[in-house]
């Protein structure tokens, strides 16, 4: 990962603490007021680099809302023209704000208000994300994050404290912007939905409520319900008479209910098996799944047998449960129609299964779904999820590529080809599940990528899609001269379709 930095501050300290992976790292540590200049400057010296991170101190130095205003504007300018990822301090506040007027409800927020216009067209940007320099500030204290004699003698205004902190948030934030993000979250319930042990308790005695000892429960499912709105999968994975568990969710007034979980595995068998059964269930890779549990040894049996699944222990400390609810496993770099609709297509996706039994041949099954794909070509609209599926698509994805939205825009830009594949039949709409790649070289073609979402896969839809790009390539007097393909550890379902083509050496392709 290459990373360039430009900062008001001298960095060295924050990326000796980070140790960030990569074989090229640009320091550029300025002087305050030089942002503007250096971001203008830094335009043509981006190509090999994956990350810019762009960091200023307004507290610090107190710049007035007009020059970080120019800042956003120069960041949104270099963001334009640049495929990799721009992260920009939100420590916005300049300090300049002495007004006593009614109107005045904080410094930081009225210099947001004020920078509305200029703050919305960087949030609008498909590469520019905000890292929180702001809230670490806020959780240790300004007296505690500043130690204003070295800041103004040696540009380093933080303390060892503040060092860390950004340090650490640096960190996370990068590990989550490079790897898949997590698709289910399975939970506990006694002592993790509820306080109190539903079995010994009963279910008047749990609690999960407004109250003092609930409000902490109450929050976390209000929580999870959020996350469900953002396109994670519920999953219930608890040692419980499940009975029981869906007579406490149906008689207690709490945010989730029965059906808001999508897979439930409430038993007596080990939560191990249970987690291996949810993933199975759901077509879905363990790595995929986030496990919250309150109770220590579940949480370390799930590290040791399956390392894939991220564990979190659910505290009944309230600042633990802050900390864990800020958690990046937990966040989602962009929420797209296909995140919100998940759980609806999971629920098709049953219904799907449950017809298989009912017909005779894979043919009448596939004829019984009445499938209908829409194909389109280089429509930007499609490119947030295309990207997320760059991303998130492993076992059929022919050449794994994390793509971001500005990178597939500058690649039809160059003028090549982006196909995006709709699917949708009698119990739903799948959304937009596929993509194929093509670069253009006058008359000759080069796939260089041909990915399908794991839930559109065995229909035959993936041979439809591949057959309709190669007819319309040909209609347009392209050779498809190259398919390419990286074998890796997951993508088996994609080697066996190109081994197809090879074998069928379809329409003359080599590959």
């Amino acid at each position: 990962m290459n990373i360039a930095v430009i900062s008001d501050v001298t960095f060295d300290l924050v990326l000796k603490q980070w140790e960030p992976e990569g074989d090229l790292i640009v320091r550029k540590n300025i002087y305050a007021g030089q942002i503007v200049p250096e971001l203008m400057t830094i335009g043509n010296q981006l190509e090999d680099i994956e990350i810019l991170i762009v960091h200023f101190d307004s507290y610090f130095y107190r710049y007035t809302d007009e020059y970080i205003a120019q800042i956003l504007d120069a960041v949104n300018i270099v963001a334009s023209g640049f495929t990799g990822i721009v992260l920009v301090s939100n420590h916005l506040s300049g300090g300049r704000h002495v007004s006593v007027l009614k109107k005045n409800i904080g410094q930081h927020e009225q210099t947001v208000l004020e920078l509305e216009a200029t703050v919305k067209n960087t949030l609008n940007s498909s590469n520019i994300y905000f890292f929180d320099v702001k809230k670490l500030v806020a959780s240790i204290g300004i007296n505690n994050a500043y130690n204003f004699k070295l800041g103004f003698l040696y540009q380093m205004p933080y303390t060892k404290s503040m060092i860390s902190l950004l340090a650490a948030e640096l960190a996370s934030l990068m590990r989550f912007m490079t790897t898949p993000e997590k698709k289910a979250i399975m939970v506990d319930c006694d002592n993790t939905l509820w306080k109190g042990i539903l079995g010994e308790d009963g279910i008047e005695g749990v609690q999960c409520d407004r109250n003092a000892q609930g409000v902490l429960f109450f929050q976390f499912q209000e929580f999870l319900l959020e996350k469900k709105k953002e396109g994670f999968i519920l999953g219930l994975c608890s040692k419980n008479n499940e009975a029981d568990v869906k007579a406490a969710f149906e008689k207690l007034n709490m945010p989730l209910k029965w059906d808001d979980f999508l897979v439930r595995k409430v038993n007596w068998q080990n939560k191990i098996e249970n987690l291996k059964e949810a993933a199975t269930e759901l077509n879905i890779g363990l790595d995929s799944f986030i496990f919250v549990d309150d109770n220590e040894f579940e949480l370390q049996s799930v590290n040791l047998l399956l390392p894939e699944v991220t564990t979190k222990k659910l505290s009944p400390v309230y600042d633990d449960f802050l900390r864990l609810s800020d958690d990046y496993c937990f966040k989602r770099k962009q929420v797209t129609r296909e995140d919100i609709d998940k759980n609806e297509q999971y629920l098709a996706e049953q219904k799907r299964n449950d017809i298989k039994s009912s017909v005779h041949s894979f043919e009448e099954y596939i004829a019984s779904l009445e499938i209908k794909s829409d194909i389109s070509v280089n429509n930007r609209t499609d490119l947030p999820r295309l990207s997320q599926l760059t991303e998130k698509t492993n076992q059929f994805n022919f050449n794994k590529e994390a793509l971001s939205i500005a990178a597939l825009e500058k690649f039809i830009a160059d003028g090549n080809l982006v196909y995006g594949l709709r699917v949708s039949d009698k119990f739903g709409d799948y959304g937009l599940v596929g993509m194929i790649q093509v670069e253009l070289d006058g008359n000759a073609g080069i796939m260089r990528n041909f990915l399908m979402s794991c839930r559109a896969l065995g229909r035959l839809i993936e041979n439809e899609f591949f057959d309709y790009v190669t007819n319309d390539l040909a209609g347009k007097g392209v050779n498809l001269k190259e398919i390419l393909f990286k074998a890796t550890a997951k993508n088996q379902p994609a080697r066996l379709f190109m081994d197809k083509l090879e074998t069928a050496a379809k329409k003359g392709i080599t590959a």
